[in-house]
């Protein structure tokens, strides 16, 4: 059981957890990977000594924050969760012009709180975050302190600056306000080249968090897949070695879901010996096509297809234990 979290119903370790437990009592070998892409979750993948740093977030409001440090003989590594200071979490039922207001300002706080904390280095997962803004506040809060910290990012989506705005409207934007996003941008982007040297628009990843991966790389950050490093750390990339069958998912399954993210990563990368069932709430019908041509014969169960969308949102672990239960054990019970 290795999925992400489906956001706003059920963690990813909850969900890993709670359907490991059930198959076990079906006497299977069960084995929760709870992952992250880099949002939220991805300090579950790591241990370390937490720290908990009080804070605005995204639109000033008061709120707090926990990040790890790893302590190791060559320093101390920051580990730092993106969504806890600008996660969607934090913006619920955003209107258009406050998700436009949402600031990426609060994440380079918590950084300076790591490096205050002893933190030689950071880890720093992106994904899941509520801003637009092209990363103009953590870069502004960054580069007022001369951050010199050696910084690696682990990203949600492998996507080009300007594909930020692809990722505004689920993040409350109107449509009508698209054109505002594009223009920040573009002015964000000229502002980093610059200031700089460096021009997001040619580095990869640097649309994560809606610009905030590109502000960081021109910093001097470098960039790792998020689902990959997180895999590869929980241990699942070992485990799969020998595993029969993975079931993964996520709450909505799209075109992202196969840039970069959880799903798409383990597509890539489980072995051809294994069974891939993905369970989501929700599916487009061309992301279903793509998945069906890059690995056929891949399972894909959609809550919202048999229990409708309300049922989905709150109900999301005894649901899917019902497909998989159908999927998996029917044949062998009839």
């Amino acid at each position: 059981m290795a999925p992400d979290k489906f956001r706003g119903s059920i963690t990813a370790s909850a969900l890993a957890r709670g359907i490991s437990s059930h198959l076990h009592q079906h006497h299977v070998d069960a084995e929760p990977f709870p992952l992250s892409d880099g949002g939220e979750g991805f300090l579950d993948a790591f241990s370390g000594d937490p720290i908990e740093v009080e804070l605005l977030g995204p639109l000033g409001e008061p709120t707090s924050a926990k990040a790890l440090l790893l302590r190791r003989p060559d320093g101390v590594l920051g580990i730092v969760e993106s969504a806890e200071v600008i996660g969607r979490q934090l913006v619920k039922h955003p209107t258009s012009a406050e998700a436009l207001a949402a600031s990426s300002a609060p994440l380079g706080e918590l950084l300076l709180a790591c490096r205050g904390a002893g933190a030689t280095e950071l880890l720093i997962g992106l994904g899941g975050s509520a801003t637009s803004d092209g990363g103009r506040g953590v870069f502004h809060v960054l580069n007022a302190e001369h951050f010199d910290l050696p910084m690696t990012i682990a990203c949600d989506v492998d996507v080009p600056y300007f594909d930020a705005l692809a990722f505004a409207e689920q993040k409350g934007i109107a449509r009508g306000d698209l054109e505002e996003v594009r223009e920040r941008l573009r002015d964000m982007a000229n502002f980093l080249v610059e200031t700089t040297g460096k021009d997001p628009r040619t580095l990869r990843g640097a649309g994560a968090a809606g610009g905030v991966g590109g502000a960081l790389l021109c910093l001097g950050a470098q960039s790792v897949p998020g689902a990959k490093l997180v895999a590869d750390q929980c241990g699942l990339t070992k485990a799969l070695e020998s595993a029969t069958t993975l079931i993964t998912g996520e709450g909505a399954l799209d075109a992202t879901s196969l840039s970069g993210k959880v799903v798409g990563h383990l597509l890539a990368s489980a072995p051809s010996q294994c069974q891939v069932i993905i369970v989501v709430g929700t599916a487009t019908r061309e992301v279903l096509t793509e998945i069906e041509r890059r690995r056929p014969g891949t399972k894909v169960l959609i809550l919202e297809q048999h229990f409708g969308t309300a049922r989905s949102l709150e109900s999301p672990l005894p649901l899917t234990i019902s497909l998989l239960d159908q999927l998996l054990f029917s044949a062998a019970t009839s």
